[in-house]
Protein backbone atom coordinates (compact mmCIF):
# COMPACT_ATOMS: atom_id res chain seq x y z
CA UNK A 1 0.00 0.00 0.00
CA UNK A 2 1.58 3.61 -1.15
CA UNK A 3 1.67 6.63 0.82
CA UNK A 4 -1.62 8.25 -0.51
CA UNK A 5 -3.51 4.98 -0.01
CA UNK A 6 -2.34 5.20 3.89
CA UNK A 7 -3.59 8.67 3.86
CA UNK A 8 -6.59 8.50 2.68
CA UNK A 9 -7.60 5.37 4.62
CA UNK A 10 -6.39 7.52 8.37
CA UNK A 11 -8.80 10.89 6.65
CA UNK A 12 -11.72 8.03 6.09
CA UNK A 13 -11.36 5.44 9.39
CA UNK A 14 -9.38 7.83 11.97
CA UNK A 15 -11.41 10.52 12.97
CA UNK A 16 -12.49 9.48 16.38
CA UNK A 17 -8.15 9.82 16.74
CA UNK A 18 -6.25 12.57 16.49
CA UNK A 19 -2.60 13.62 16.58
CA UNK A 20 -2.24 16.69 18.01
CA UNK A 21 0.94 18.87 16.91
CA UNK A 22 -0.25 22.40 15.71
CA UNK A 23 -3.29 23.17 17.83
CA UNK A 24 -2.45 27.20 18.51
CA UNK A 25 -2.79 27.00 14.56
CA UNK A 26 -6.18 25.10 14.27
CA UNK A 27 -7.47 25.95 18.01
CA UNK A 28 -11.07 26.88 17.12
CA UNK A 29 -12.00 24.38 14.26
CA UNK A 30 -9.84 22.30 16.60
CA UNK A 31 -11.85 22.57 20.16
CA UNK A 32 -15.50 22.64 18.10
CA UNK A 33 -14.71 19.18 16.27
CA UNK A 34 -13.65 17.46 19.36
CA UNK A 35 -16.64 19.10 21.03
CA UNK A 36 -18.79 17.99 18.24
CA UNK A 37 -16.86 14.58 17.70
CA UNK A 38 -15.43 13.33 21.18
CA UNK A 39 -11.60 11.85 19.65
CA UNK A 40 -9.22 10.58 21.43
CA UNK A 41 -6.01 13.02 21.87
CA UNK A 42 -2.59 12.12 21.10
CA UNK A 43 -1.40 16.04 22.60
CA UNK A 44 1.89 17.52 21.56
CA UNK A 45 3.09 19.56 24.87
CA UNK A 46 5.96 22.29 25.49
CA UNK A 47 8.55 19.32 25.87
CA UNK A 48 8.50 19.46 21.31
CA UNK A 49 8.64 23.09 21.56
CA UNK A 50 11.15 23.23 18.90
CA UNK A 51 9.53 20.14 17.03
CA UNK A 52 6.60 22.62 16.42
CA UNK A 53 8.68 25.52 15.87
CA UNK A 54 10.26 23.86 13.09
CA UNK A 55 7.07 21.72 11.55
CA UNK A 56 4.84 24.66 11.82
CA UNK A 57 5.79 27.60 13.36
CA UNK A 58 4.96 29.46 16.64
CA UNK A 59 4.57 33.04 15.06
CA UNK A 60 6.82 34.36 18.33
CA UNK A 61 5.33 32.46 21.21
CA UNK A 62 7.72 31.73 23.67
CA UNK A 63 7.83 28.81 25.38
CA UNK A 64 5.84 29.92 28.24
CA UNK A 65 3.77 31.81 25.71
CA UNK A 66 3.06 28.54 24.01
CA UNK A 67 2.79 26.29 27.30
CA UNK A 68 -0.16 28.83 28.88
CA UNK A 69 -2.12 28.26 25.11
CA UNK A 70 -2.18 24.72 25.33
CA UNK A 71 -2.27 24.03 28.90
CA UNK A 72 -5.78 26.48 27.85
CA UNK A 73 -6.97 24.47 25.21
CA UNK A 74 -6.77 21.04 26.82
CA UNK A 75 -8.22 22.28 30.00
CA UNK A 76 -11.12 23.29 27.87
CA UNK A 77 -10.82 19.97 26.18
CA UNK A 78 -10.02 17.35 29.08
CA UNK A 79 -14.36 16.91 30.23
CA UNK A 80 -15.25 16.22 26.80
CA UNK A 81 -12.32 13.81 25.31
CA UNK A 82 -9.56 11.44 26.78
CA UNK A 83 -6.73 13.46 26.69
CA UNK A 84 -3.50 11.15 26.28
CA UNK A 85 0.70 12.03 25.10
CA UNK A 86 2.21 12.78 22.17
CA UNK A 87 6.09 13.10 21.89
CA UNK A 88 8.66 13.15 19.36
CA UNK A 89 12.03 11.93 19.76
CA UNK A 90 13.05 11.50 16.79
CA UNK A 91 12.96 9.62 13.51
CA UNK A 92 16.10 7.78 14.53
CA UNK A 93 15.90 7.37 18.52
CA UNK A 94 18.98 4.88 18.66
CA UNK A 95 21.07 8.59 18.33
CA UNK A 96 18.75 11.02 20.48
CA UNK A 97 21.13 10.40 23.97
CA UNK A 98 19.32 8.20 26.79
CA UNK A 99 18.94 11.69 28.63
CA UNK A 100 17.36 13.78 26.86
CA UNK A 101 14.71 10.96 25.55
CA UNK A 102 13.91 11.02 29.04
CA UNK A 103 13.54 15.01 29.01
CA UNK A 104 11.30 14.48 26.71
CA UNK A 105 9.07 11.92 27.93
CA UNK A 106 9.03 13.17 31.58
CA UNK A 107 8.76 16.71 30.59
CA UNK A 108 5.60 15.72 28.58
CA UNK A 109 4.03 13.56 31.39
CA UNK A 110 4.46 16.04 33.60
CA UNK A 111 3.47 19.26 31.93
CA UNK A 112 -0.27 16.97 31.72
CA UNK A 113 -0.03 16.36 35.09
CA UNK A 114 0.92 19.25 36.89
CA UNK A 115 -0.35 21.98 34.26
CA UNK A 116 -3.47 20.68 32.73
CA UNK A 117 -4.61 18.30 35.58
CA UNK A 118 -4.43 14.86 34.20
CA UNK A 119 -2.37 12.13 34.27
CA UNK A 120 -1.35 10.55 31.05
CA UNK A 121 -1.80 6.25 30.66
CA UNK A 122 -0.74 6.27 27.08
CA UNK A 123 1.89 7.41 24.43
CA UNK A 124 1.72 7.91 21.41
CA UNK A 125 5.40 8.38 19.69
CA UNK A 126 6.00 10.82 16.54
CA UNK A 127 6.94 8.93 13.61
CA UNK A 128 5.94 5.94 15.77
CA UNK A 129 9.25 5.52 16.23
CA UNK A 130 11.03 4.31 19.75
CA UNK A 131 13.60 2.27 20.93
CA UNK A 132 14.19 0.18 24.01
CA UNK A 133 14.91 3.10 26.44
CA UNK A 134 11.70 5.17 25.47
CA UNK A 135 10.21 1.94 26.48
CA UNK A 136 12.00 1.90 29.87
CA UNK A 137 11.26 5.06 30.62
CA UNK A 138 7.26 4.92 29.70
CA UNK A 139 7.39 2.02 31.93
CA UNK A 140 8.95 4.13 35.01
CA UNK A 141 5.67 6.61 34.24
CA UNK A 142 3.46 3.80 33.78
CA UNK A 143 2.72 4.94 29.98
CA UNK A 144 1.01 2.23 27.55
CA UNK A 145 3.02 2.75 24.17
CA UNK A 146 0.18 2.91 21.53
CA UNK A 147 1.72 1.52 18.10
CA UNK A 148 0.42 2.08 15.01
CA UNK A 149 -2.86 2.96 14.33
CA UNK A 150 -5.19 4.96 12.13
CA UNK A 151 -5.86 8.34 13.14
CA UNK A 152 -6.13 12.11 11.86
CA UNK A 153 -4.05 14.81 12.47
CA UNK A 154 -5.52 18.15 13.99
CA UNK A 155 -4.21 20.13 11.13
CA UNK A 156 -6.32 17.67 8.61
CA UNK A 157 -9.20 19.72 10.73
CA UNK A 158 -8.22 22.97 8.72
CA UNK A 159 -5.72 23.14 6.30
CA UNK A 160 -2.91 25.67 6.95
CA UNK A 161 -2.08 28.43 5.45
CA UNK A 162 1.10 28.75 3.06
Amino acid sequence: MNLKDINMLNKICGKDIIHVECPHITEKKFIAYCKRVRPLLFCITPANYQFVQAEFGLDGLTPEEFSETLTRIYKELKGVCQIQLHVHISQFPKRVPNKRKRELIENAYYFMKNKVGITPTKIVFGWFSYDEDCKKISEKLDLNIIENHFHIYDRDIKPLEN
